[in-house]
């Protein structure tokens, strides 16, 4: 029996679906089907008539592939308070709605897959924006760096030794 904990759940024991492989750093473990182990953890989770524990909670989310930021704007809140459900209790309302979004995930709607797939699509675009524009403000900021050098190395009554200055770009 296998104590899958990289699901974030504490209460998740494989008896089958993976093997166990000996590598020169250790035991390691390789799930057969992923996918379906995580489907079913989410079946199992949402059929269940208790609240949602946060753990829970983030789990469905992530299973959806939402960030807490998308998930937050589907429930009219913050991400901060989507981050504050899955460290506590989530509210009524958004465990309901992370139910109904599940069930309909796993029943197949057309509909919700397409608006998850959208929704996730548009989270990577965002986060990937992000990147260009941090990457661009660096290369703006290192070749201002490099022009402010260049013009100093140029003034004549500047008389910094040539081979003394450097210009870290």
């Amino acid at each position: 029996m296998f104590h899958y904990k990289s699901c974030g759940l504490e209460n998740v024991y494989l008896v089958n679906g993976y093997i166990k492989k000996e590598t020169p750093f250790g035991e390691a473990v390789s799930i057969e089907d992923i996918e379906g182990l995580h489907a079913k953890i989410a079946e199992t989770i949402i059929r269940r008539e208790s609240e949602l524990s946060g753990r829970e909670f983030r789990f469905l989310r992530k299973y959806l592939d939402l960030s807490q930021g998308s998930l937050g704007k589907l429930l009219g809140v913050t991400d901060q308070t989507i981050a504050n459900y899955e460290k506590g209790t989530p509210t009524e309302t958004a465990e309901r709605f992370i139910r109904v979004l599940v069930t309909e995930h796993i029943n197949g709607s057309v509909q919700v897959l397409d608006l998850l797939s959208e929704i996730s699509d548009l989270d990577k675009d965002i986060a990937q924006s992000k990147l260009v524009f941090k990457v661009l403000n660096n290369t703006i900021d290192a070749a201002r760096k490099a022009s402010e050098w260049v013009e100093d190395m140029e003034d004549p009554g500047n008389q910094k030794d040539l081979e003394s200055s450097s210009c870290l770009v």
